[in-house]
């Protein structure tokens, strides 16, 4: 786009360079024809008002009227027969006298002189042949109006070409700015593409270290994953240990609840054996104080009954070789504490044979056989629920 418009911009500036020289061809042209003409309007001027008139003051003055002024001042010359060269009087058209056109200031003539002058002129040229002047004067103003057509046509041609010109300069001026603008544009993109450059090489150095980046971070979570494995593995492991040992805790407490239970059961039991031990104790305490009494009663029978065997032994009722009976074991019952029912213990069946077996040799005081109280606790018997129930614990 920019490169067909350089183009168009290089055409329109030959062309604008070829009208111009074509203008200043005609430009030329036109001056020199101004040139010729303003030397012959000064020539006209001279031949009618004189050579030393001000060409200036008759440049409103039309050509035909210069051309009829020189004409009639010719004739005027020739009808007086004075040289045109030594005359010092110029004739001026009644319109450039109108106009403000006359003769010059240091003209030696008077106003009377020229009246005569000009009556005298007018007098001569209606003596003349003045067809033939005004049929040579005719051609030559077909012939200046001619030129001046001419150089009208020129004038308009140069001037539709200044125009032109004009125009193609102006197009040419539009395509130089359409350049530069298309120029400033194509600068400005080409900063824009290095400056887009710029920031994609950024963007690639930035994509570049991103992705060095992503790979470090992607082998850390790899790294990262398999850590997570390895600790939800040992959390399973750990969760399942917890699990059984949850489990063995409440198998144990379940075990502890039941060993308390049976401890609860145990000390009740062994409260209830206290008390039972208590009243037993007291029952046995006062089965000895009795079964003391009672011994103490069958050794006085006993004596007695010794003595009387012996004093019947000795009167010769009973021989001597005869040996006395012996007694049967005292059966004392275990009953009631005293005031209750079975509390009495049943006296001995034979006091003879009681004072036999005393007064037998080698028989020492008997004593009826009690139950065994050992540190005044009931017997192994009843001590075995509490034993059980120590190793219950103990194997916790």
């Amino acid at each position: 786009m920019v490169l067909s418009a350089s183009h168009r911009a290089v055409e329109a500036a030959a062309k604008s360079r070829e009208f111009a020289g074509k203008l200043q061809t005609e430009r030329d042209g036109r001056l020199a024809a101004e040139a010729q003409l303003s030397q012959l309007r000064a020539a006209l001027v001279q031949g009618v008002a004189g050579p030393s008139a001000d060409v200036s003051l008759y440049q409103h003055a039309p050509l035909l009227d210069l051309l009829g002024g020189k004409a009639r001042s010719g004739l005027r010359l020739a009808a007086s027969g004075r040289d045109g060269d030594d005359d010092d009087v110029a004739l001026a058209s009644p319109r450039d006298a109108q106009d403000g056109g006359g003769m010059d200031d240091d003209d030696s003539k008077t106003d009377a002189e020229a009246e005569e002058d000009a009556a005298a002129a007018s007098r001569v040229m209606g003596s003349l042949d003045h067809d033939a002047a005004l049929r040579a004067a005719r051609l030559h103003n077909l012939e200046l109006s001619r030129r001046l057509e001419s150089v009208a046509k020129r004038e308009e041609a140069l001037a539709e070409e200044a125009r032109s010109a004009s125009d193609a300069k102006a197009r040419a001026m539009s395509f130089a700015a359409k350049l530069r603008a298309a120029s400033s544009r194509a600068s400005r993109a080409e900063a824009a593409a290095e400056a887009a450059e710029e920031r994609v090489d950024a963007l690639t150095q930035h994509i570049t270290k991103l992705m060095t980046h992503l790979e470090h971070e992607a082998g850390g979570k790899a790294k990262l994953h398999d850590k997570l494995r390895h600790a939800e593995a040992v959390i399973g492991r750990l969760k399942a240990r917890n699990g059984r040992m949850a489990q063995a805790n409440q198998e144990r407490d379940r075990l502890v609840l039941d060993l308390k239970e049976g401890a609860k059961i145990l000390e009740d039991q062994l409260r209830l054996m206290d008390q039972k031990y208590v009243e037993l104790r007291g029952k046995l305490d006062w089965l000895r104080a009795r079964a003391d009494k009672e011994v103490r009663k069958a050794r006085k029978q006993a004596e007695v009954v010794e003595r009387a065997w012996l004093e019947l032994q000795a009167s010769g009722v009973i021989p001597i070789s005869r040996k006395p009976p012996k007694m049967p074991a005292s059966r004392l019952q275990v009953g009631d504490p005293p005031g209750m029912p079975g509390a009495d213990v049943k006296p001995l069946a034979d006091s003879s044979a009681a004072a036999g077996a005393a007064s037998s040799p080698g028989a020492g005081s008997s004593t009826p056989s009690l139950p065994s109280i050992s540190g005044g606790r009931p017997a192994a018997g009843a001590a075995a629920p509490r034993r059980a129930g120590t190793a219950a614990v103990g194997r916790l």
